[in-house]
């Protein structure tokens, strides 16, 4: 249980950075961006994410990870809600940032799992990936 919800909290995180890219020709054509804010548009999220590391890295081993988890999942779900009625380029890129703030919040957690049953589901993911890796050779 533990690492399906790590697993689908690390899936979230990363499936965005590829929903945009796909959707940056939308992007031009229902809010007339230029090539300028569509790069922000994708570096707003990175910037503030990788800016974040090791600040949210002591924040979750100050409040708990499960409490930093599910507060980063909340911020993220809500500003990529807030993006999809974004009506502007500097809107979108503005709830981008927020998302980015969010991912880190989840992903630290993701990146610093431990504790009860964190370290065999880990192990178990190790496992299975090498022996998926064995049989594709």
């Amino acid at each position: 249980m533990i690492l399906a919800a790590l697993l689908l909290a690390a899936f979230l995180v990363n499936l965005d950075t590829t929903m945009v890219n796909v959707a940056l020709p939308a992007m031009v054509r229902e809010l007339h961006a230029t090539t300028t804010q569509l790069q922000w548009v994708v570096d707003a999220y990175n910037l503030v994410f990788a800016a974040l590391l090791l600040t949210f890295g002591s924040l979750s081993d100050r409040f708990g990870r499960k409490g930093m988890l599910l507060a980063g999942l909340t911020v993220f779900g809500a500003a990529s809600l807030a993006g999809g009625f974004t009506t502007s380029p500097a809107q979108l890129i503005a709830a981008r940032a927020v998302m980015g703030l969010g991912a880190r919040h989840g992903e630290q957690v993701v990146l610093r799992a431990e504790g009860e049953g964190a370290d065999e589901a880990l192990d178990r993911l190790a496992e299975l990936l090498a022996r998926d890796l064995d049989h594709a050779e």
